[in-house]
C-alpha cells in the first residue's frame, strides 16, 4: 500500500501519478521522451561509448516511468522502489524493460556482473546516496561503465520529501570517485516534466558523467 511507504516515496508516487504520468499518457509522448534523453541527457554520446551488445547486462537505478532502458539493447533491468505501486497506475515498458521493486541501496545483482547502471536523476532521491553508489561499484564488471546525472545544490537548500538531499559539487565528486569518468558535462537542469511541456531549462545546473570502473591491473 502507498500508506506504507516512506515520506519521500510517499511525495515521488504522488508527483509521478499527478503529473507526468498525464503528459505520458498523451500521442507522440514517447517520441518526445526520445528526444529528451538524446538531447538533455546526451544518450546518443553516452552509446557510442558503450557498444552495448545482446549479452550486455543493464541496470537503471531508480529510472521508473522514463528509463531509457527501453531504447538499448541486451538484458535490461530497471530497479526502483516503486515499481509495483507505477504497475498498477500506469502501463509500464514490459516489453523490453524488466522491473524490480528494490532499493538502490540492496541491488539484487552478482558482484561485477553489470556492464552499465544508469543513475540519472535519482541519486538526491536516495535515503543513502553513498550507499547506492556503492552498490552500483559492486555490481559493475572492471571497466563496466557508469552513467549518473545528478542537479547541483547547495547543502543548506531547503528541499522537498521526495528530494533529501542537496548535493553540491565537491559533494557529487566525492561520490563519483571511485570511477574513472570519460566525459563529463554541465548544463542548465532541465527535467523530463519541463521537457515535455517545452518549458525552458532551470537556473540550476545538472552535472552528468560516463565513467568507468577501474580495471585491477594486477588482477588482468
Amino acid at each position: 500500500m502507498a500508506s506504507d511507504l516512506p515520506e519521500r516515496l510517499r511525495w515521488t508516487l504522488d508527483w509521478q501519478t499527478r503529473k507526468l504520468m498525464p503528459l505520458l499518457g498523451l500521442p507522440g509522448a514517447e517520441a518526445r521522451l526520445l528526444d529528451y534523453w538524446l538531447q538533455a541527457r546526451r544518450m546518443r554520446e553516452v552509446l557510442q561509448q558503450l557498444e552495448l551488445s545482446a549479452t550486455s547486462l543493464s541496470v537503471d537505478v531508480g529510472g521508473g516511468l522514463t528509463t531509457p532502458l527501453r531504447w538499448l539493447p541486451g538484458r535490461r533491468i530497471c530497479v526502483d522502489p516503486l515499481a509495483e505501486q507505477y504497475a498498477t497506475r500506469f502501463p509500464l515498458p514490459l516489453a523490453e524493460v524488466t522491473y524490480a521493486a528494490i532499493s538502490g541501496e540492496t541491488l539484487p545483482f552478482v558482484s561485477g556482473s553489470c556492464d552499465l547502471v544508469i543513475c540519472t536523476n535519482c541519486i538526491d532521491h536516495t535515503a543513502d546516496p553513498h550507499a547506492v553508489l556503492r552498490e552500483i561499484d559492486r555490481i559493475l564488471r572492471p571497466g563496466g561503465w557508469l552513467w549518473l546525472t545528478c542537479e547541483e545544490n547547495p547543502p543548506d537548500k531547503p528541499r522537498n520529501a521526495g528530494h533529501p538531499h542537496a548535493l553540491d559539487r565537491g559533494a557529487i565528486a566525492r561520490l563519483m570517485a571511485p570511477f574513472d569518468v570519460v566525459q563529463q558535462w554541465e548544463e542548465p537542469w532541465r527535467g523530463v516534466y519541463g521537457h515535455l511541456l517545452d518549458r525552458p531549462p532551470h537556473p540550476v545546473m545538472e552535472l552528468g558523467f560516463l565513467a568507468r570502473k577501474a580495471v585491477d591491473v594486477e588482477a588482468a
